[in-house]
């Protein structure tokens, strides 16, 4: 008897559905209308992938696996080979200290910000806003308290442009980092991130070459003091060392990463994905009409049950 109840009310959903079928096809052709408007106004944006790799084990070509025992004789210690300098390559990557560099690159922020470019003042200014925009405002103020002002592009938004742009990632198989973007100006964010990346691995080669050059003064200082042949030999082996390290680093147009292969560009747009768009489109409006009809199905039902 249950069986039968439930089964004739589905038939009674399946027929209220199938009776209000035209107010499905219209939902579900006005939401893939309203989803072509979106796709014919939509940036398309194209994936931008860069890969490198780290250059510093290839290029130091100095083994001090047998300094330790020279170290300890002369009395000092000498800091171990880490992947740190990965580590602190994405965070500088990122960085204030890197965005203000980058930033004074006036030709290619000009680009990037084009909106609030104004070329014949050379300056950036606050952009006109449409009706929407001020409505929008006004909206926000009113239903979170908040009213943001404007800020003229300064290296703190780039830097919050770069975090919520550019994707960072090492492949744990090979060691390679990779930079990925999704934009509508693929060969300007090629740009940014080569000038972010040149930057960065500057700063850190810079830092080197001045704590080399600090560590060269040291092992000068224990060589004039010390009084052992043994002491003269292991310094004598660690300066020239620390020597080559600083030469190579000195020389090397890369220091911490250098590139695999040519930054890629897709060929096609991948996002906005039109079939994609379209499918969701098409089943939310399937979905809004089913709840229409069965809403005001639900009314009126109520309605006669008052009435009867």
């Amino acid at each position: 008897m249950q069986q039968e109840t439930d089964e004739i009310d589905l038939l009674e959903l399946f027929a209220v559905i199938w009776a209000g079928k035209l107010t499905i096809v219209i939902f579900s052709v006005i939401a893939v209308f309203c989803a072509s408007v979106f796709l014919h106004i939509a940036d398309r944006k194209y994936s931008v992938s860069m890969i490198f790799k780290p250059v510093l084990e290839e290029s130091s070509g100095v083994n001090l696996s047998g300094l330790g025992g020279l170290a300890g004789l002369a009395g000092i210690s000498i800091p171990s080979a880490t992947g740190s300098d990965i580590a602190v390559f994405q965070e500088l990557f990122s960085s204030d200290e890197v965005a203000q560099v980058v930033f004074a690159n006036t030709d290619l922020m000009s680009r990037l910000f084009k909106g609030e470019w104004d070329s014949e003042n050379g300056m950036f200014t606050e952009p006109k806003r449409s009706t929407s925009s001020k409505l929008r405002s006004k909206l926000k103020v009113l239903l979170t308290g908040t009213n943001n002002v404007y800020a003229e592009p300064n290296p703190t938004r780039l830097r919050q442009f770069l975090v919520d742009s550019v994707t960072q990632s090492i492949d744990q198989n090979t060691g390679f980092i990779s930079f990925s973007a999704q934009t509508s100006s693929p060969e300007l964010i090629v740009e940014l991130v080569s000038e972010a990346i040149s930057t960065t691995d500057a700063f850190i080669k810079n830092r080197f070459i001045i704590s080399s050059e600090a560590t060269l003064a040291f092992y000068t200082q224990k060589l004039n003091t010390a009084r052992s042949r043994e002491h003269r030999e292991a310094l004598a082996k660690l300066m020239a060392s620390e020597e080559q390290k600083l030469m190579l680093a000195s020389a090397g147009s890369n220091y911490v990463i250098g590139p695999v292969k040519l930054p890629e560009i897709s060929a096609y747009p991948t996002s906005p994905k039109p079939g994609l768009v379209l499918a969701l489109a098409f089943v939310l409006g399937v979905f809004s009409g089913v709840g229409t009809i069965l809403i005001f199905s639900a009314i009126r039902n109520h309605r006669t049950f008052l009435n009867a």
